[in-house]
């Protein structure tokens, strides 16, 4: 174990120490935490799900199960409870390997107890590794340390570990706090593996890269504003130049693997939590993928987008009132694939207890991009223009996407999973039909269509 010197936390300042004692006592040693507990103002614990992959030339021979936790804040905001609810998620879990963000305290190392037992009983394969906040750098560091190896949690301080056979390609790389503490990402990142995983508190840790890069990187502190607005903007930002940048969420980094922000479990400051829930993250357990081709096993290509493109002329069609709903369920967009009218309803469903957010990227229409952070939240848009086809996507779970075809008449399907589509009330007439695939293209046939007559279309899509 590294040696650990007490309170060693940069701005621990005498206002700071005075303010986090009355704060303890304010809170009446959790009481007034255990109150909003039972109100529901902890938030409601969430499990948020990602899927990351490496490069083909680091590929592991079997996936690599993680779990995240960050920002505990043991202590009288938070109230213990929560932490059992976290230990029974991530027995369901069941990670190879456990990291932990940081923050384990709020005011003072003994809270530490409080997680103790609940990792103790956690016991993942390939171990618990974790890194130290702010925080936990104004508490007894030398004292929290202990206790938490005596849960058999090993701290990385400016340091990294090589995971076991069959993921000895695998380093998790830890540094010391980036914004109070000696942060040294060089000594972090020495003799790491190919695979390199980036264990940091707060986002901050990216300034401090230099040319060490990442497979991906975990990181808390954020609490997702801890306090945020219904779309999951957070009123106020932890300090920290990139937490407002980096809330919460999954983001794409340059020249790295992706970050993944948690927004934690407990609370800090306030035994208060709004529109932030607490989630902790799983990677990689049941991997998720986009679904591009979805083909039954003779060859029939499901959401394939059909349509009149041509030929209705000047006709005019009412918008439909009813709703378009597109849910997300299971960390995907259901359906993948559909249709809608200008003007009519679209209604935009969060099934799933974890939070998303609704990025639609139209060229014609306005861009748009919601948070939905709360199982249950509807949003409801209109689109003014036809265009076909618009992308969605959720910023949190790389792999959601879905497509909408936005059409000023009502004569489009998408293709079921054995591959049929039908155009239904066509009035006679002829017609160019279009059928769009997201990665094979389009294809055009024109048809000719008498009163009462129906006629069959066939297009077939080369991979």
């Amino acid at each position: 174990m590294n040696s650990q010197v007490e309170n060693r936390g940069k701005r621990n300042h005498r206002f700071r120490r005075l303010v986090e004692r009355l704060l303890d006592s304010a809170l009446l040693n959790g009481l007034i935490a255990a109150w909003s507990y039972r109100c529901g103002l902890h938030g409601k614990l969430g499990v948020s799900l990602h899927e990351v992959a490496v490069a083909k030339e680091k590929s592991l021979r079997v996936p690599l199960t993680i779990a995240f936790a960050s920002d505990f804040h043991a202590g009288p905001t938070t109230h213990p409870v929560i932490f059992s609810e976290l230990f029974d998620k991530l027995a369901d879990i069941r990670p190879d390997v456990l990291l932990l963000g940081g923050d384990f305290v709020s005011c003072k190392a003994i809270y530490a107890d409080a997680l103790a037992g609940g990792l103790s009983r956690c016991h993942p394969p390939l171990g618990k590794y974790a890194v130290l906040g702010n925080h936990d750098l104004w508490a007894d560091e030398r004292q929290l340390t202990q206790r938490l190896a005596a849960a058999g949690v090993e701290m990385l301080v400016n340091r990294n570990i090589t995971l076991p056979s069959p993921f000895d390609s695998v380093s998790i790389c830890g540094i010391d706090d980036p914004w109070i503490g000696s942060a040294d990402v060089a000594q972090a990142f020495k003799d790491a593996n190919q695979i390199r995983i980036f264990l940091t508190h707060s986002p901050d840790g990216l300034l401090l890269l230099e040319d060490e890069t990442f497979d991906v990187g975990f990181a808390g502190h954020t609490h997702g504003g801890q306090i945020a607005l219904r779309d999951g903007t957070p009123i106020f930002a932890a300090q920290g130049p990139l937490s407002r940048m980096y809330s919460q969420g999954r983001f794409e980094v340059r020249g790295n693997g992706p970050l993944i922000v948690s927004r934690g479990i407990g609370c800090s400051n306030l035994p208060i939590r709004m529109n932030a829930d607490p989630v902790c993250v799983k990677a990689n357990k049941d991997p998720q993928f986009q679904e591009t081709y979805t083909v039954s096993s003779d060859g029939k290509l499901a959401n394939v987008f059909v349509y009149v493109k041509d030929g209705l002329g000047t006709r005019t069609f009412t918008a439909p009132s009813a709703p378009v709903v597109m849910d997300q369920k299971g960390c995907h967009y259901t359906p993948h694939v559909l249709g809608i009218q200008v003007g009519q309803p679209l209604q935009i469903v969060n099934s799933d207890d974890t939070l998303h957010n609704v990025h639609g990227l139209p060229k014609a229409n306005k861009e748009f991009n919601q948070g939905q952070p709360i199982q249950g939240m509807k949003m409801t848009h209109t689109f003014s223009t036809k265009e076909v086809m618009i992308p969605f996507k959720c910023d949190v779970h790389g792999w959601m996407n879905a497509w909408i075809g936005v059409l000023d008449h009502p004569y489009y399907a998408v293709t079921s999973t054995d591959g049929t589509f039908s155009l239904k009330g066509l009035p006679p007439g002829t017609y160019t039909i279009e059928a769009w695939h997201e990665k094979l293209g389009t294809q055009t046939q024109t048809v000719t269509v008498g009163e009462k007559e129906t006629k069959d279309v066939a297009f077939t899509f080369k991979a």
